[in-house]
């Protein structure tokens, strides 16, 4: 059946499909409302038919729309498009499924509507990265490390940027910090030795590399 949404918790109060417990609880209770010596009454049975039909109709109808996340943000953005929870969820899809045009767009809105959120600034930077639009990549990175100085994600694409224009030593600064918020990532500290090689520091090459085997057992 489809749920009213009485109780509105959350960014999940845009997806009905996650509140399905309040209409149930409404029917108990007016179940239990109910006289309990009941005789038959055709013009209740009738109209409880006509309700659970009615109830079937819409929910066939709104399943359509609760197919999958991407038809459910839609749906929801139909509604209201200013919601940047919405896209950003959105933008999440389409990065997992590598659509990273389709990610950009939504993920340009999402910042557009909450520009202080990290989630919707990193993916931001994120599509533009794997559309090789690195120069626009950078520029938003440094936003975001701007206001979040400490984010792990921030700090290893900001070092593989470095990397990517050739600026081994801004690389290792940046894969430096990285490591020292979070020191189990294997992939930064291959990238830390294959800088070091580049800098002719083959001591510290080696111990990179054995500490990214480490993490890697």
């Amino acid at each position: 059946m489809p749920v009213i949404g009485l109780v509105q918790v959350g960014s999940q109060s845009y997806a009905e499909r996650y509140m399905y417990w309040a209409c149930p609880g409404l029917i108990l209770n007016a179940i239990l409302l109910l006289p309990k010596k009941r005789g038959k009454n055709i013009y209740l049975n009738l109209a409880v038919s006509i309700l659970v039909l009615v109830l079937a109709s819409l929910s066939f109808h709104r399943n359509l729309e609760w197919k999958n996340s991407k038809l459910l943000c839609e749906s929801s953005l139909r509604q209201n498009e200013e919601v940047a929870v919405v896209w950003q969820l959105l933008a999440d899809y389409h990065i997992k499924n590598e659509r990273y045009k389709d990610g950009l767009a939504c993920a340009t809105n999402a910042v557009k509507y909450a520009p202080k959120s990290r989630i919707s600034q990193m993916n931001f930077v994120i599509c533009l990265y794997q559309l090789k639009q690195y120069d626009r990549a950078e520029k938003g990175i440094d936003i975001v490390l701007e206001n979040f100085p400490n984010d792990v994600t921030a700090l290893e694409l900001k070092g593989e940027l470095c990397l990517l224009r050739g600026a081994i030593k801004s690389a290792v600064f940046y894969f430096s910090r990285c490591l020292k918020l979070d020191g189990k990532k294997s992939s930064v500290y291959s990238r830390l030795a294959n800088c070091y090689e580049k800098l002719g520091d083959r001591v510290k090459m080696r111990l990179m590399r054995k500490l990214a085997e480490d993490q890697r057992r």
